[in-house]
């Protein structure tokens, strides 16, 4: 069975971006809401190319 790293960190890297927009949500100051909201959209771009990664290596 072939491993395939960049699927798992590209679940990881999304599940982490549902957490801080979860955060996001929670938090009452604007400031670290929009700074949880950009980490958010990080890691979630980061989960979309590892997943593009993870496609184009089979």
């Amino acid at each position: 069975m072939k491993k395939n790293p960049y699927l798992y960190i590209g679940i990881l890297n999304l599940l982490a971006a549902i957490a801080f927009v979860v955060a996001g949500f929670i938090t009452t100051s604007t400031t670290v809401k929009y700074g949880y909201i950009g980490v958010a959209v990080l890691f979630a771009i980061s989960a979309l190319l590892n997943f593009k990664r993870n496609r184009s290596e089979k």
